[in-house]
C-alpha cells in the first residue's frame, strides 16, 4: 500500500512539473523610481497582475493548432475575437475564455474566403467584423457569421502616394465612428475612413528628429545638389508605428516598435492629438514635463545578450492597449515583458518575462499581441501558439484608483487609496507623491513635505517650503527684524572702530596675500613667485575647507538643492573629487611642465593651485546657507552664479600657472590638455593596479582556503 501511495505521489509531482498551467511566474514584477539627480533605478514591487489562465488548440478542443496568432480584439461584451495568419477561421470565445464558436469568412457567393496571412480583427459595436486581409491586401467587412459585406481595397485619392503599399495590419474605430487602419510600414500614419467609408487622409504619422547639424546639411545639400548628386542621397524617413488604440478621450496611443538601437525604448510610445501633435508628456522630479520622444519606456540598460553574437539586443515594443482610466499597456517582445504606464508616461508596473524560454505560466517565447478585456490582460505567443490571461490584482485595482482619482485632482477621495497601496508596498514612489499633494491641499505643509521627499517631488516641496518659510517669517518677524538691526550696527561700529585706529585684520603677508589673490591676481602670483610668499599651512587650511564646504554643499544645502541621497552618500568620493583630484592635477601638471621648460616648483603648483579655489571654496559656504531658503524658482539664478565662479576660478587659475611656470597663454593651453591626458592615464593605472591587487587576493585567499582543507 505504501509503495502504491508513494508512486501515485511521485506521479502527481511530476504532472504539476509538466504543467504550464498551474507553475506561477518565475520573474519579479518592479517598477521605476526617481532618484534626486533626475535619473531613475528599478524597484521590486508588488505584482499589479498575475496570469491565471492558459489557452491553446489543446484547451478550445480545436482540431488544429493555432498558430500564428495575429490579433486579439475584446469589443467590451465579454467576447474575444481571434485571428491566426494560419488558421482559416476566427476564433469567438465567450466570458470565461471557452469556445464560443468559429467563424468562416464567405463571399457572396457562399463560397470560403481564405483568410491566410490576415493580421488583424475589429468587432463593431452592431457586430459588424473588420478583417485585415494583409496577404491580399485588401480589409474584409462582414457580418458576424462572416458574410461578406464588402471589400475596402487601396483608396483611389490624390492623397495616396504612387508608391504608397496597402498593406492593412491593425483596425479601430473611435467614439465618432471614424475608422482607422494600419499599413505595414506605412510612415505616413494611420488611414482614416469616414462613418460613411470614404477615405479622407492620413492621420498621426511619426516625425524625423532633426538637430542643428541636420539643419545645416540640410541648407548645404539644397545650396549644392545636383541631379547626380540627388539620386545618390540617402532620405530619413520616420518610424513608422506597429500598433494603435484610443484612449478614452479619443486621443490615439502609437506604438512604434524598435528604433534606434543606442536609445533601446526611447519615444516608442505617442499619443497623436486631433491636429498631429505628440501630447504624451512625462513629469520630471522638478515639476516640468518631457515629451514622450524623449522619455525611455524600456530599459536604460540592455542585459540581454545574443546568443550567436553575443551583442545586446534591443527591446522592441509591438503592442499596445488602452483602458477606460487612460493606462497604457505595452508588450516588449523582446524580454516578454509587460509594461503598465499612466497618462503622464509614469511606468506603474512591468512584470512577465521568459526571453525565448517562456514555458512557465505568464511568461512568453515570443508574446505578439496585448489586449484589454476588462480587468483581464490577454497576450498572444507565437511561438507557444497561445494566449495568456492575466487577471488583476488587489494590489493592481488599488494603485490603479489611487491614481486616477490623483490625475484628476481628487486628491482627498486618493488619500485612503494611497495609504492601503502603502500597506502594500511600503516604497511606493507613486502613492508619497499622492499623499505629498493630500497634506499640501489640506495645509499641512510640513507633512507634505517629508512625503514629497521621499518621493523626491522638489515642486511639491517646493510649495510647501514656500508656505512653511512665510509661516516661520511672520511669527518671528519681530525678532528677524531686530537681529538684523543688531548686526548691521555691529558691522557699523566694528568698520568705525577700525577706520579710526587703522587697525590692521590681516597683519599676515602670506595670508594677505591668499586673499588678494581673488582682487588682483597678477600681482598675488607674482608675490607668490618672485617673493616666495607661498605658505604651505595656507595650503593645507585651503585643501582641507575645500572638502568641507564640498561635502556641506552635499548634505546641508536642503532638500531643494541637493541632488544626493543620504541612504547611499558616500564621503569617500567627496574626497576623491576634491583633494584627490587637487593633488593628482598639481603633481601631473609639475611633471608636464617641467618637461616643457616650466619654472614653477612643485610647491608653486600647490600653492597657486590652492590659492585659486579660495573664491569657490568662500561660494560653497555661502551657498549652503541661502540654499535651505531660496524656492526652487531661483534655481535659475543659483546655477548662474554657480556658472560664474567656476569660470573665476577657473581664469584665476590659468594666471597661476602661467605666473609660475613663465608660461603665454598658448604655452599654457596645450600643457594642460597634456595634464589632463596624464590625469586620466594615473587614474586609469590605479584601476588596473587594484584589480590586479584585489585578483591576486582572491588567489591566496584560495590557497589558503585549499591549503586549510588538506
Amino acid at each position: 500500500m505504501l509503495k502504491k501511495l508513494t508512486a501515485l505521489f511521485t506521479i502527481l509531482i511530476l504532472c504539476l512539473s509538466l504543467s504550464t498551467s498551474v507553475l506561477a511566474a518565475p520573474t519579479d514584477a518592479y517598477t521605476r523610481v526617481d532618484l534626486y539627480d533626475g535619473t531613475n533605478a528599478l524597484h521590486l514591487s508588488r505584482e499589479m497582475y498575475h496570469a491565471i489562465k492558459y489557452i491553446d488548440a489543446n484547451s478550445l478542443g480545436l482540431d488544429e493548432s493555432l498558430e500564428g496568432i495575429s490579433d486579439i480584439f475584446c469589443p467590451g461584451d465579454g467576447k474575444t475575437y481571434v485571428i491566426s495568419e494560419v488558421y482559416p477561421k476566427i476564433i469567438v470565445l465567450d466570458a470565461d475564455y471557452k469556445l464560443l464558436k468559429q467563424i468562416t469568412v464567405r463571399d457572396t457567393d457562399g463560397s470560403e474566403i481564405s483568410i491566410e496571412g490576415a493580421k488583424g480583427v475589429f468587432c463593431d459595436k452592431d457586430g459588424t467584423l473588420y478583417i485585415a486581409d494583409t496577404k491580399n491586401f485588401r480589409v474584409i467587412v462582414t457580418d458576424n457569421n462572416g458574410n461578406v459585406i464588402k471589400m475596402m481595397n487601396k483608396p483611389e485619392s490624390e492623397l495616396i502616394p504612387e508608391d504608397f503599399l496597402y498593406q492593412p495590419t491593425k483596425l479601430a474605430k473611435d467614439s465618432n465612428d471614424y475608422l482607422y487602419i494600419l499599413s505595414l510600414g506605412s510612415y505616413y500614419g494611420a488611414l482614416m475612413y469616414n462613418p460613411k467609408g470614404e477615405f479622407v487622409g492620413f492621420y498621426g504619422s511619426n516625425t524625423v528628429e532633426a538637430n542643428a547639424l541636420d539643419t545645416l546639411q540640410y541648407l548645404w545639400e539644397k545650396l549644392t545638389s545636383n541631379e547626380t548628386k540627388k539620386r545618390a542621397s540617402v532620405k530619413t524617413l520616420p518610424y513608422s508605428f506597429v500598433d494603435f488604440d484610443f484612449d478614452f478621450e479619443d486621443y490615439l496611443v502609437t506604438c512604434t516598435g524598435q528604433t534606434d538601437t543606442k536609445k533601446n525604448g526611447q519615444g516608442q510610445i505617442r499619443k497623436i492629438s486631433y491636429n498631429g501633435t505628440n501630447i504624451l508628456f512625462k513629469r520630471t522630479v522638478y515639476g516640468d514635463y518631457a515629451s514622450s520622444q524623449d522619455v525611455n519606456y524600456l530599459e536604460d540598460k540592455l542585459l540581454l545578450k545574443e546568443e550567436r553574437t553575443g551583442n545586446s539586443v534591443s527591446q522592441n515594443m509591438v503592442s499596445i492597449a488602452v483602458d477606460d482610466d487612460n493606462f497604457i499597456y505595452a508588450l516588449d517582445q523582446v524580454n516578454g515583458y509587460i509594461y503598465v504606464y499612466d497618462n503622464e508616461s509614469n511606468l506603474l508596473n512591468a512584470f512577465g518575462g521568459g526571453y525565448k524560454q517562456g514555458t512557465q505560466l505568464g511568461t512568453f517565447s515570443n508574446p505578439s499581441v496585448i489586449e484589454l478585456n476588462g480587468d483581464n490582460i490577454l497576450v498572444a505567443d507565437t511561438v507557444n501558439n497561445s494566449i495568456t490571461i492575466f487577471s488583476v490584482t488587489e494590489y493592481g485595482k488599488l494603485l490603479k484608483m489611487a491614481q486616477t482619482q490623483y490625475l484628476r485632482g481628487n486628491y482627498d477621495d486618493a488619500e485612503p487609496l494611497w495609504n492601503q497601496v502603502l500597506t502594500y508596498d511600503a516604497d511606493n514612489q507613486l502613492a508619497y507623491r499622492g499623499l505629498a499633494m493630500v497634506y499640501y491641499n489640506k495645509g499641512e505643509y510640513k507633512k507634505a513635505m517629508e512625503f514629497a521627499k521621499n518621493a523626491a517631488d522638489y515642486s511639491v516641496y517646493d510649495l510647501a517650503h514656500q508656505e512653511v518659510f512665510k509661516k516661520n517669517l511672520a511669527d518671528n518677524f519681530v525678532w528677524i527684524l531686530l537681529m538684523l538691526f543688531i548686526v548691521i550696527g555691529l558691522i557699523a561700529f566694528a568698520v568705525f572702530k577700525i577706520k579710526k585706529n587703522n587697525i590692521v585684520l590681516l597683519k599676515n603677508p602670506n595670508v594677505k596675500v591668499a586673499f588678494k589673490v581673488m582682487i588682483h591676481p597678477f600681482d598675488s602670483f607674482n608675490d607668490i613667485k618672485y617673493k616666495k610668499m607661498g605658505s604651505m599651512v595656507i595650503v593645507s587650511v585651503v585643501t582641507v575647507l575645500l572638502y568641507i564646504s564640498f561635502f556641506l554643499r552635499d548634505v546641508a544645502s536642503g532638500f531643494l538643492y541637493s541632488t544626493v541621497d543620504m541612504r547611499n552618500y558616500n564621503s569617500i568620493y567627496t574626497i576623491f573629487k576634491t583633494i584627490g583630484l587637487l593633488v593628482l592635477w598639481c603633481i601631473c601638471n609639475w611633471l608636464v611642465c617641467s618637461l616643457a621648460s616650466g619654472k614653477g616648483t612643485l610647491k608653486e603648483v600647490f600653492v597657486a593651485t590652492s590659492y585659486s579655489l579660495i573664491p569657490l571654496i568662500i561660494y560653497n559656504f555661502i551657498r549652503v546657507i541661502f540654499a535651505n531658503f531660496l524656492p526652487l524658482s531661483a534655481s535659475g539664478l543659483v546655477s548662474g552664479v554657480d556658472i560664474a565662479i567656476w569660470i573665476l576660478t577657473g581664469f584665476l587659475l590659468i594666471v597661476g600657472m602661467m605666473v609660475v611656470h613663465e608660461y603665454d597663454f598658448f604655452k599654457f593651453a596645450w600643457t594642460a590638455v597634456v595634464t589632463f591626458l596624464l590625469m586620466l592615464l594615473v587614474v586609469f593605472l590605479i584601476f588596473v593596479c587594484a584589480l590586479m591587487l584585489k585578483q591576486t587576493w582572491v588567489f591566496l585567499k584560495s590557497i589558503y582556503t585549499e591549503m586549510g582543507y588538506r
